[in-house]
């Protein structure tokens, strides 16, 4: 058996050391390595992910890989017949995104996914079909990240119930498992990923049917589940229209689930141009869902890294409701960018201008965490133990930026002070701060600022490189002239750059998270929380979940469920119940059992349908 077939298996095949911090796991007898979570600044992810970016950016530019789907057949899940039709029992299924990071987050989700939870009116038993909403793996795909980040941790949580060790007789009815592709995922040119989802093969306990990275699925009691790929840009393919155009005739009548990998509707604004990735989303709604007479009920996305409820206001109008949740186990997004005011998004009919055309409003609800919350949460990246956390991943990056621009930025007027000569002294650092204020206000400013005039983002880039520059150019100049009246002759290209790399480490960091700070407390930009979440890698491991969604035949109803602290990578322990053939998670935390996720909201959401 290769290695690849014992990982979707779930078998365990072969003793690799563990790789997660502190070593409670290590030398057990496992088919994958569990890892920490994501060091985003270190220098050798920073270079890997760049480099991830500008190729996949190649890939979907001359070879999107969902141009070869096209010579599939257009084949759909048929799941009704996973539950009696005419029993009316309802339903479940489960929902879950932006997963496959650190191990101890990922595999408390995992293990909270195969097993029941407790409800207010009842247990809520695990679904039969795990919907997966994006960004299965970080910091980018390639299959040995998968193995470790996402197939191994989900096979230990829910592992194959075998007659006999190393035979794929599974004993009862199988989960079966639907996966879209997010940012991430695409980093390879979706390579691992079609490797991995699309084919029927086991991921321990799961069962991975669909064929293409996205798909549709038809449940019981007459709802669909439609998966829309957009990644890495909102365009929709040809192969892609043509799949759910022969869908289309199966739906109508029905009630559609439908998943996207981004919550586009958060940037839509009252402008003329509500963007592309709303314009793409909208035109399927019309095209594929209303005009096929089917009802859209639920929106599900990920990439935001916290859980949010979009609930219509006009629900006479309007029963569709969008939940994000990209809870699985990447770092924490903040929420305190999300608006207060109501989204006012338009209708596809609308964008084009036709007559017709609405606009829908929706209300922001129950964010977790909280907006309060997460603005304390932000400004614990200055307690000490977070900030230096981050300040020795940071520190590599920030020495070397800050010597080079000490170096570059270095000046003496001289003797001669007249208008020309100080020009010509003052040439180069101008010319650097230029460029830097310029990469500044293009590629790191908007992000943080959100939509802005062109000016703002300038004065943001300019006063946020000026500060850099002062403290790079101002501690090489020091140091520089410290050691020359203690020693001469002083090595001035040395003891400039070596200035400028103390103060990168001592106050680069300082500065960014100021920055920082300062956006997210002043314009309450959720950018600026992503990147916060990053940084304060000690508080973006809380606040993890998913979903667990009830369907009958009159309604539907979603329980929102998470922990706010799951265990860390270094509190879990090896299961002395587990066993080659045996469904007992093969992974506890070492305190005991890991207990029940608990409710995000007092009440679940309930969509009222009537009987289908």
């Amino acid at each position: 058996m290769s290695d690849a077939e014992s990982v979707l298996l779930g078998e365990r095949t072969r003793e690799r050391g563990s790789g997660v911090p502190g070593g409670a796991l290590r030398g057990t007898e496992v088919h994958f390595t569990p890892r920490p979570p994501t060091r985003w600044f270190s220098p050798g992810v920073l270079g890997s992910a760049l480099g991830a970016v500008v190729l996949s950016g190649l890939f979907t530019r001359f070879a999107d890989k969902r141009e070869l789907f096209g010579g599939l057949p257009n084949r759909f899940f048929d799941g009704s017949g996973l539950a009696d039709p005419g029993s009316g029992e309802p339903f479940w299924i489960d929902y879950c995104a932006d997963t496959g990071d650190g191990f101890g987050a990922t595999e408390a989700v995992a293990t909270a996914l195969a097993r029941p939870q407790p409800g207010d009116d009842g247990e809520l038993p695990p679904g039969a079909v795990l919907l997966l909403g994006g960004d299965q793996v970080y910091p980018a795909a390639d299959w040995d990240s998968y193995r470790d980040r996402f197939s191994g941790p989900y096979a230990a949580a829910h592992p194959p119930q075998l007659d006999t060790p190393g035979e794929n007789q599974w004993r009862g009815t199988p989960r079966f498992m639907f996966a879209l592709p997010g940012n991430h995922d695409w980093y390879d040119g979706l390579t691992s990923f079609t490797r991995l989802f699309c084919r029927s093969a086991w991921i321990g306990g799961y069962r991975t049917e669909q064929e293409r990275s996205y798909f549709a699925v038809k449940l019981p009691h007459d709802y669909w589940v439609l998966a829309v790929d957009t990644q890495l840009n909102p365009y929709l393919d040809g192969p892609q229209l043509a799949y759910f155009e022969a869908v289309r005739s199966r739906i109508a009548g029905g009630r559609v689930i439908l998943m996207v990998a981004k919550p586009y509707w958060l940037n839509v604004t009252n402008s003329a141009d509500p963007g592309d990735g709303w314009r793409a989303l909208a035109m399927f709604e019309q095209r594929f869902i209303r005009a096929a007479g089917a009802e859209l009920v639920l929106t599900l996305t990920g990439d935001d890294h916290y859980f949010a409820h979009c609930a219509p206001l006009d629900r006479a109008k309007n029963r569709e409701h969008k939940v994000i949740f990209g809870g699985g186990g990447a770092a924490l997004s903040g929420t305190a960018g999300l608006p207060d005011e109501p989204l006012r998004l338009p209708d596809h009919a609308e964008i084009r201008g036709d007559q017709g055309g609405t606009i829908s409003e929706y209300q922001v609800r129950s964010p977790w965490p909280s907006r309060d919350e997460s603005k304390r949460l932000a400004t614990t990246i200055f307690h000490p133990t977070t900030y230096f956390g981050w300040v020795k991943e940071f520190a590599p990056i920030a020495a070397v930026l800050y010597g080079v621009l000490a170096l570059l930025g270095d000046f003496e007027l001289g003797e001669d002070r007249s208008f020309g000569a100080c020009l010509d002294h003052l040439l180069r650092p101008i010319i650097v701060f230029a460029i830097f204020a310029t990469l500044l206000s293009r590629h790191f400013s908007p992000k943080l600022s959100g939509p802005c005039s062109e000016l703002r983002r300038w004065l943001d880039g300019s006063l946020h490189a000026l500060a850099h520059l002062v403290a790079a150019v101002g501690a090489g100049a020091a140091l520089n002239a410290g050691l020359e009246a203690i020693y001469e002759p002083t090595p001035e290209v040395i003891a400039t750059f070596a200035g400028g790399a103390i103060a990168g480490v001592l106050l680069a960091p300082l500065l960014l998270g100021s920055y920082m700070v300062a956006h997210h407390l002043k314009d309450r930009n959720r950018f600026s929380t992503e990147i916060f979440a990053v940084l304060a890698s000690g508080v973006g491991r809380g606040f993890k979940g998913f979903l667990r969604i009830k369907l009958t035949r009159d309604r539907l109803v979603v329980y929102p469920l998470g922990y706010r602290s799951p265990p860390g990578e270094d509190e879990w322990v090896q299961n002395p119940a587990a066993s080659a053939i045996s469904s007992e998670p093969w992974f506890i935390p070492r305190d005991g059992p890991l207990p029940a996720a608990e409710p995000l909201t007092e009440q679940p959401i309930v969509i009222e349908l009537g009987p289908a």
